[in-house]
């Protein structure tokens, strides 16, 4: 696998990774992004942890875990600065740090970020074999993982607008990628509990009913769509190949869903976050303002392709893993960099909207990605 293209793309990624490292944890991006976003710096931590950069990890967690709400929910975000004059060109630091738990626009709670952390936290201690880590705060997953619950209806997640990592789409209800994610965050949860012989049967239970019904409600021949609905079926790339990964889609599943890729997004690279482009009015009517109204609808994310690369590898079709991961390496050396978003295999800078760089969550996906490849060589 040790392509120099992709060694070079693998150097450029570990350095940006790096850089987003922080006292308290790790931030998103070092210009727009640099506060400790929960979803970025999560994903980001499944590359920190290949490298054993168990620090940064640890204070990324610990940052999350210190800033619970009595409820059981996890911040969405975590402010360094003042958002609204960081965006005017001010940046105040905030003392103390500023806690957010609902969306952008204060619509609903943001919802996958407490999924999200208990897949991460699995991670960390699988490499660390830190049990005390784990005992110590059980009970604070514990409360993680049953906050999802106070949004069940019918037996999935039900979200509001705006609530997962799609926030410029006009979207509620029972999406892929939050349902996918918490059928994850379960097993998650059931396997921390068997490591320090903690009872988790109840949970058993729930995360083989919640297969079932994402299976029956969200499939549509081909793929899963990307909410419960009875038309407009968009394909989310990512709750897709998360549906692979996790477990949630059979062999027969993952298969056509890797299919459906292939045929619809002729091997572009990034990918988008979904197919086709949604329609004119569920885009979020900021973002025309503000230069975005592609960011969820049209651009595409290297985080997203690296996700890619682990489905094919995972269905055992290595030749268009390499051939997939050797493009996301192209395009990193192409601008000596990792960018938040792309179009045209290029970085998106507009009058009013550049990308941000160096993206901690794509270059940790990168690393992640790498190291995985690297080891089944």
């Amino acid at each position: 696998m040790e392509k120099s293209s992709i060694k070079e793309a693998y150097d450029i990624s570990l350095k940006g990774l790096r850089e987003c490292y922080l006292d308290q944890g790790i931030v998103a991006g070092l210009h727009r992004f640099d506060d400790y976003w929960a979803r970025d710096s999560l994903f980001a931590s499944f590359g920190s942890i290949k490298v054993k950069d168990f620090e940064a990890v640890r204070n990324n967690l610990n940052l999350f875990l210190s800033n619970l709400n009595e409820l059981g929910q996890i911040p969405r975000r975590i402010d360094r600065y003042h958002v609204g004059l960081k965006y005017l060109g001010l940046k105040i630091k905030r003392k103390p740090l500023g806690i957010r738990y609902s969306t952008s626009i204060f619509l609903s709670k943001a919802i996958d970020q407490n999924s999200i952390f208990l897949i991460t936290f699995l991670q960390y201690i699988k490499e660390t074999k830190d049990l005390e880590y784990l005992k110590r705060n059980y009970s604070k997953l514990k409360q993680i993982i049953d906050w999802n619950f106070l949004h069940y209806q019918n037996n999935l997640i039900k979200e509001g607008f705006f609530a997962t990592w799609e926030d410029t789409t006009l979207k509620r209800g029972h999406t892929l990628y939050t349902n996918v994610l918490h059928f994850g965050a379960l097993n998650a949860f059931i396997l921390l509990s068997a490591l320090i012989n903690e009872n988790a049967s109840d949970y058993k239970e729930k995360v083989v009913l919640l297969r079932e019904i994402i299976n029956k409600e969200f499939w549509k021949e081909k793929f899963y769509s990307s909410w419960t609905t009875k038309k407009d079926f968009y394909f989310c790339t990512i709750g897709n190949l998360l549906a692979i990964i996790l477990g949630v889609a059979d062999k027969d599943k993952a298969e056509s869903i890797l299919d459906y890729i292939k045929e619809n997004f002729k091997d572009k690279t990034p990918l988008p976050s979904s197919y086709p482009n949604y329609t004119f009015w569920r885009r979020a009517p900021l973002n025309f303002l503000r230069g975005k109204v592609m960011y969820h609808n049209g651009f595409s994310w290297l985080w997203i392709g690296c996700w890619y690369v682990v489905a094919l590898s995972r269905l055992d079709r290595k030749k268009e893993a390499l051939k997939t991961f050797n493009q996301i390496a192209e395009v990193i050396n192409a601008e000596k960099e990792v960018y938040e978003v792309y179009f045209d295999k290029k970085p998106v800078k507009k009058m009013f909207f550049k990308a941000d760089y160096p993206f901690a969550w794509s270059c940790g996906m990168y690393v992640y990605v790498y190291n995985l490849l690297k080891r089944k060589d």
